[in-house]
């Protein structure tokens, strides 16, 4: 039975416009139902209140499936590495079974730089194994968007505390059909984020963007795109969850949504999707 998360991340809108803090997030994941939160080293480092967010999580009886950090080894630096410790220790207070990373670079095609963030992997994997923490590798970004990068990169770590964290729609960033992709990490994949995505081939992908047009992303080729709720886009939600269930995947399902609605509303609509496909 996959376990269902939330990522702090889905109300992205709702922290900026209305100033809200993690507690306030961890009331709302509470209130909403939810056993299991995605913490962000982004907003953990903006407020610097990592013992308050650990009394909260006790007080609410909320467990962390992750904490995600915004790591960056592409530059080989003691200050990179230092950075990454620092979020390691709050991911072992927090109690957090897995750590969300990052490739970091800017070049896809700089060798060198990825032989730099390959050796960041291999020593983050030794140290989060000395706390019995797993680093999982998002399918994001110039060196690991697509499915063959993020095989790639995880097969040469060669480490079972270094594993794959999926997200449904990032595919389509790297213009890769979601279920391709899947089929292609799904041996790999420790943990997943569940989002949906439109792009710029619906009709209505104009209403959508014009609410909020900081939410556009665009993949490698140029298509547009931005969330949406979960089963209101094109990404084959339902084939991918039976997927992982044949499989045998019984981990973590965190919700992302990253669309340009009512955040903390739509985030709800998605789970109440997932929970109708599961």
């Amino acid at each position: 039975m996959m376990k269902l998360s939330v990522s702090m991340w889905s109300l992205d809108r709702v922290i900026q416009e209305n100033g809200w803090s993690q507690l306030a997030f961890l009331d709302w994941a509470k209130k909403a139902g939810f056993e299991y939160v995605e913490l962000v080293s982004y907003y953990m480092n903006n407020e610097n209140n990592l013992i308050e967010v650990v009394k909260k999580l006790q007080e609410l009886n909320l467990r962390v499936s992750c904490y995600t950090i915004l790591n960056d080894f592409s530059t080989g630096t003691d200050e990179a590495w230092n950075y990454y410790l620092k979020d390691l220790e709050a991911a072992v207070k927090l109690k957090a079974p897995f750590v969300r990373v990052l490739t970091g670079g800017e070049d896809a095609g700089n060798a060198a730089e990825k032989a730099i963030i390959l050796e960041g992997f291999k020593k983050a994997a030794i140290e989060g194994e000395k706390h019995n923490i797993i680093m999982v590798l998002e399918n994001v970004g110039v060196h690991s968007t697509h499915s063959n990068d993020v095989y790639e990169i995880v097969s040469a770590v060669d480490s079972p505390q270094f594993r794959v964290n999926f997200d449904t729609a990032n595919a389509l960033l790297a213009d890769e059909k979601p279920i391709d992709a899947l089929i292609k990490l799904q041996p790999l994949t420790a943990y997943v984020h569940f989002k949906d995505f439109i792009t710029d081939s619906s009709d209505n992908y104009s209403a959508v963007i014009s609410r909020d047009a900081g939410r556009e992303q665009v993949s490698f080729n140029g298509k547009k795109m931005t969330g949406i709720t979960a089963g209101e886009g094109e990404v084959p939600l339902t084939e991918m969850i039976s997927l992982l269930k044949k499989s045998g995947y019984e981990g973590f399902i965190s919700q992302e949504y990253e669309g340009t609605g009512k955040s903390g509303e739509d985030t709800i609509k998605s789970l109440e999707y997932l929970k109708s496909i599961l």
